[in-house]
């Protein structure tokens, strides 16, 4: 005999979580059979209840990554790892390699770049979006010059708002293919 106790499960599971009718919408259209539910449609976003200043957030993020590009300019690694979160939970993705972690990130940096070969960071292109509140996306370039060979690439940055300010907690960068 099969088991039906995972489709019951399901149902009851469908049933527990469906969602109410927005009281302040229009009435369903009546039907033969009385009035019709219209299925509700899953957000896309979590409800924000606080209006965000667009401005205000591409500015605050715009001034981290313009320290970030200074530091590094001086060829300062441990002012240009301050825009991110100093957590395990980091996630840094580069080269079809994730790396987790603050420390290994830093560690990555100071091994693979000497203060000399650090060459001028360019940061260019800028896209500023929030997610919710407490969040943000970025989508920008780069160009790092003045280097034994320059590169650039194309990075996504998600950004969350935590008491001391905006840091970096995923860091997705990829190098442009024709270098």
């Amino acid at each position: 005999m099969r088991c039906r106790l995972p489709t019951i499960l399901l149902l009851a599971l469908l049933a527990a979580c469906g969602g109410t009718r927005d009281e302040t919408g229009p009435e369903p259209a009546a039907g033969p059979a009385g009035p019709r539910e219209e299925p509700i449609p899953a957000p896309i976003a979590p409800p924000m209840d606080v209006a965000i200043d667009l401005d205000a957030l591409a500015r605050d993020i715009r001034e981290i990554l313009m320290n970030q590009q200074a530091a590094w300019n001086s060829a300062d690694i441990e002012g240009f790892m301050a825009g991110y979160w100093n957590s395990p939970d980091l996630v840094f993705t580069s080269g079809a390699r994730v790396r987790r972690g603050f420390a290994g990130t830093l560690e990555s940096y100071r091994s693979s770049y000497a203060p000399e070969d650090m060459g001028k960071l360019f940061f260019h292109d800028l896209e500023v979006r929030p997610i919710g509140a407490d969040g943000a996306w970025v989508l920008g370039r780069y160009r790092l010059a003045e280097r034994s060979a320059d590169q650039t690439g194309l990075f996504t940055l998600i950004f969350r708002r935590f008491p001391e300010g905006w840091l970096i907690v995923h860091d997705h960068t990829s190098v442009d293919a024709d270098r």
